[in-house]
């Protein structure tokens, strides 16, 4: 052996060992901390891994539907348990899932759009001639067209045929990450990309851009919807950037932390049975707003499954909240307390 390197070698094992001590109390750390969360859950908290992140679900009759990052998952609304159908496809990602006034189920993945119906699995880029290989979000109109958002535009599907919707070269988005029809049958299409996202509009008639931040306080659109007031709502945002937007009668205004909101970047926004707003944010958990003005926190350290909330769901029985960690539900008698 080469008597000079052997100080190099020295300090080399060192740095190795002391890597892999270090690695090694990191992860016992995190097992601690998940077992002490799981123990301070509150009264009526469940977290549900796997799945290990949830960005789009479902209700299908007593099943949560989900997808993500593990693509596929199906939850037993009453028991809380995994189901695992032995002709589940394995898909690589879910980002969008959609079930129809025919209660047939859309999966939009990574590898384009499958449907289940009358019991049976159909992947439409093989079967049919569906234009899109990458399928990030997915509507039902009121006409029960439906469209499918990715990278390259948005497709309607009508009558049995596919076609793409020609969208104003210098309103194109670089991808079709969120779809809604509001109440005036207006269709609404977002892009989250964090710096050439965007929102664009279209009426039937005419195609329409929003700038940022006249309009919108960030380019990358996270979600959109519409509360039962008529007001229309934006959420965007990237990193520690951003905020909702709130289009009513003809005027555009924005919220940030300064408003009430937990967290800058607005991930998600849904409105429950009752009028309340959830608010979604990329690390702080979720603020609700009340139709009587105050706020309600739920944070990360009170036992959320994840920091960022995603997507939100409500059923006869609670919340479900998908996160960046997974899945928490809330039953309502415990919020009801608060």
């Amino acid at each position: 052996m080469d008597l000079n390197a052997y100080p190099r070698f020295k300090v080399t094992l060192q740095l190795t060992c002391a890597f892999v001590l270090v690695a090694a109390l990191w992860q016992l750390t995190a097992v601690v901390l998940s077992r002490s969360e799981q123990v301070r859950l509150p009264d009526g908290w469940s977290t549900i891994r796997p799945p290990s992140e949830v960005c789009t679900m479902a209700i299908v009759g007593n099943q949560l539907w989900t997808g993500g990052k593990d693509g596929l998952t199906i939850i037993d609304r009453s028991s809380r348990a995994i189901a695992e159908p032995e002709d589940l496809p394995q898909f690589s990602r879910v980002w969008a899932l959609l079930k129809d006034h025919q209660d047939s189920v859309w999966v939009g993945h990574d590898g384009g759009l499958a449907l289940f119906e009358n019991g049976r699995w159909l992947n439409l880029d093989e079967d049919t001639e569906a234009p899109l290989r990458r399928v990030f979000s997915l509507l039902e109109l009121r006409d029960a067209r439906l469209l499918a958002g990715g990278e390259i535009g948005v497709a309607e599907y009508s009558n049995g045929r596919w076609r793409l919707l020609e969208i104003p070269a210098e309103l194109q988005l670089p991808s079709f990450d969120t779809l809604f029809e509001d109440d005036n049958s207006v269709l609404w299409f977002g892009s989250n990309h964090p710096n050439q996202g965007g929102l664009i509009s279209y009426d039937g008639i005419r195609w329409q851009g929003y700038a940022v931040p006249g309009h919108i306080p960030h380019p990358s659109v996270n979600a959109i919807t519409e509360s039962r007031d008529g007001a229309l709502w934006i959420a965007t945002g990237f990193a520690n950037r951003g905020g909702a937007a709130r289009f009513f009668e003809g005027t555009w205004t924005s919220m940030s932390t300064r408003d009430g909101l937990a967290g800058e970047k607005v991930r998600s926004i849904f409105e429950d049975a009752v009028g309340n707003l959830w608010f979604g944010s990329e690390y702080d958990g979720m603020a609700v707003l009340a139709p009587n003005g105050t706020w309600n926190y739920l944070r990360p350290e009170q036992g959320l499954s994840g920091r960022e909330i995603k997507i939100a769901l409500e059923d006869e029985d609670g919340y479900w909240l998908g996160t960046d960690g997974g899945l928490t539900l809330i039953l309502k008698e415990t919020l009801a307390k608060r």
